[in-house]
């Protein structure tokens, strides 16, 4: 278990509204960020955020030293001062470990390869279920996200490239083409 304090720039790139990004052009803001294995706490345009680590998707973004955090209806980029990359996967191995009630990885490894069969299980179950085609489009969503959050913790506590939401598109994509 650790509690790490830090002083960090937060802006809100984007936020969700339905099913489509809308992009924001926010001015970082500087603010200590407090990190522990299950949660990420700041202060934001004068509120607090705090960030559920195991329910949050975050992956390393395209600007240096940054990492972007899914979170409620925004997304945040962080900006650290060195090795966000790494500030990223220490997040993602220590809050699997607490997902997983272990401290071993290859315990937590395990774990995570059975919740993404299940999630397997279930997108396959989805195809031959009798609901409603936005329903199913519904879930659907909400699985391949849950998988790409999965797919992210395991690549991670394996010393793999994460996988960001690029991953999510792609599946969409492959998706659309087959209808």
């Amino acid at each position: 278990m650790f509690q790490h304090s830090f002083s960090a720039s937060v802006s809100r790139i984007a936020t969700f509204e339905d099913d489509l990004i809308q992009p924001c052009d926010e001015q970082p803001e500087t603010t200590n960020i407090s990190l522990n294995p299950l949660s990420m706490v700041f202060n934001y345009k004068g509120s607090p955020v705090s960030i559920d680590l195991l329910e949050s998707f975050a992956c390393s973004s395209e600007v240096e030293n940054c990492v972007d955090i899914a979170h409620a209806n925004n997304i945040f980029r962080v900006i650290v001062s060195a090795h966000a990359h790494l500030f990223l996967i220490q997040a993602l191995n220590v809050s699997s470990l607490l997902l997983a009630r272990t401290t071993s990885h290859i315990i937590a490894i395990n774990y995570l390869a059975r919740q993404n069969e299940k999630i397997q299980q279930k997108l396959i179950g989805l195809l031959e279920s009798s609901e409603s085609n936005n329903m199913k489009e519904d879930i659907r969503q909400m699985l391949l996200l849950k998988n790409v959050v999965v797919t992210q913790r395991l690549n991670s506590l394996q010393q793999r490239p994460l996988p960001g939401i690029e991953l999510k598109k792609k599946k969409k994509k492959k998706k659309k083409k087959l209808h």
